[in-house]
């Protein structure tokens, strides 16, 4: 990825660094946002599962995938 262009060739190398630095910071926080839905996601579904209580039954449901 190219930081510099036509229109920022002559930062300062703080700023520079400022930059780049608040682009991974961003970055790192919306896939920690990603993570996180995924796991309230899956937590959810594990909560959803229901188990028959019958012990002959091999079989569970998942009310998601229903």
């Amino acid at each position: 990825m190219m930081m510099l262009n036509q229109y920022r060739s002559s930062l300062k190398p703080e700023n520079a660094e400022a930059i780049i630095c608040l682009r991974d910071w961003i970055c790192a926080g919306l896939e920690g946002q990603d993570v996180k839905l995924d796991l309230e996601s899956i937590t959810e579904d594990v909560l959803n599962l229901s188990v028959s209580d019958d012990p002959r039954s091999t079989t569970c449901s998942n009310s998601v995938g229903n």
